[in-house]
């Protein structure tokens, strides 16, 4: 988890970098490192299946991306199910990507599989950076037998 946050923490900081240079640059000033959160409020999407709304790992989740500093929009929130009903469905969440989000993070099901709502919301993020939120990180880690066992198999050894 704590390499996980880092690796999030140093992409997000390239990316925060990334916002700073372009708002520097359309307004001819010189802005430092430490501005970059006045510069542009960060908010992330939160992407997920509907089975894990309300779940333990949603709290997680946003706790995690909050704890990157980012606002976390949820299309879980009570707040949106007026604009979902009212506003055509998907069409609100798109919307609420285009208009109000710089990044979006995203968990698929535990197979990996990635849900026809959150590919659709990953493919409306077509201006900023997608991050997949990790998912069964320990069945998926290879020995090191096998890791060279693959290596070998690719011809990369």
């Amino acid at each position: 988890m704590i390499k996980l946050v880092i690796s999030l923490t140093i992409a997000l900081n390239l990316f925060c970098f990334s916002i700073e240079a372009q708002t520097s640059e359309s307004s001819g000033e010189a802005k430092s490192a430490e501005t970059c959160a006045t510069v542009v409020k960060k908010v992330a999407y939160y992407a997920h299946p509907i089975s894990i709304y309300g779940s333990a790992q949603e709290k997680r989740d946003v706790a995690l991306i909050e704890s990157l500093g980012f606002e976390v929009l949820n299309p879980n929130a009570q707040e949106h199910d007026r604009g979902y009903k009212e506003q055509g469905g998907m069409a609100y969440f798109e919307k609420l990507i285009r208009d109000k989000t710089h990044l979006l993070f995203f968990r698929a099901f535990a197979d990996g599989t990635i849900p026809a709502g959150v590919a659709k919301e990953i493919e409306v993020m077509n201006f900023g950076p997608v991050i997949e939120l990790p998912t069964g990180i320990k069945r998926r880690t290879l020995s090191v037998d096998v890791t060279r066992e693959v290596l070998k198999e690719s011809g990369a050894r």
